[in-house]
């Protein structure tokens, strides 16, 4: 009997892939400068989530298309790609304009980067193209929902301690001000500090899994525990 626990883990991993685990931003480094310098206030991050939902999904979905995975060449793929999304995102940023005004002000170039994000541009390469449409569909929406996660909660953490403050609406007991959250580098050591805490999960909660399944008397098979060395320190 092969460790049972730990290929369940393996599969909930590749199920959930972008959600919690391989996360877009957190594991990958993807759209950093969205996740580090637009998310000093809830409502901007929430903009910013808007757009990257009316952009990326369809623009995955155009490019797991049979006719472009086999008559579009690589070299024309992403001129395509970036056109598409700000044909997206011009309606949108329209329609956001009258609602959150300060908001996209504030957001500045950060908004416009959408139709180039990084996200966006991998996962139609790397799954786009390979995958039929419903496999690309999941994999964008548990990535952007993985993205949204990461951007609520830094946004949520900047403006309660920066302005005190969530979406705009004073929080009653905050006694104190931290305005220095609210700089770009601030954001980058909190992403830093979240990106560090999830990979320790990740690897505490495979240990266990693996330590239970020796602990019952499984053994794995040749090579499966290999990867497994250096975790096994923590």
């Amino acid at each position: 009997m092969y460790l049972q626990r730990t290929r369940k883990h393996n599969r909930l991993v590749r199920r959930f892939s972008g959600l919690f685990f391989d996360n877009p931003v957190l594991s990958l480094g993807l759209a950093l400068p969205l996740a580090i310098s637009a998310t000093n206030s809830l409502q901007g991050a929430f903009c910013v989530m808007i757009g990257m939902w009316a952009t990326t999904l369809p623009v995955m979905l155009f490019s797991s298309l049979p006719p472009v995975r086999r008559f579009l060449p690589l070299w024309a793929r992403f001129p395509v790609y970036v056109l598409l999304a700000v044909a997206i995102l011009i309606p949108v940023e329209l329609r956001l304009s009258p609602i959150y005004p300060v908001v996209l002000n504030s957001l500045g170039v950060y908004f416009p980067i959408i139709a180039v994000n990084t996200i966006m541009l991998y996962r139609c390469e790397h799954v786009g193209v390979r995958c039929g449409v419903l496999h690309t569909l999941i994999d964008g929406v548990l990535h952007l929902l993985g993205f949204s996660v990461v951007m609520a909660l830094l946004a949520c953490v900047r403006e309660l301690f920066g302005y005190g403050s969530v979406w705009g609406i004073p929080v009653t007991g905050i006694t104190f001000k931290l305005s220095g959250l609210l700089i770009p580098f601030s954001g980058c050591i909190l992403l830093a500090f979240l990106a560090a805490g999830s990979r320790y999960i990740g690897r505490l909660w495979r240990v266990r899994n693996y330590r239970a399944d020796l602990r019952d008397g499984q053994t794995p098979a040749e090579g499966e525990d290999e990867d497994l060395d250096d975790d096994l320190l923590i």
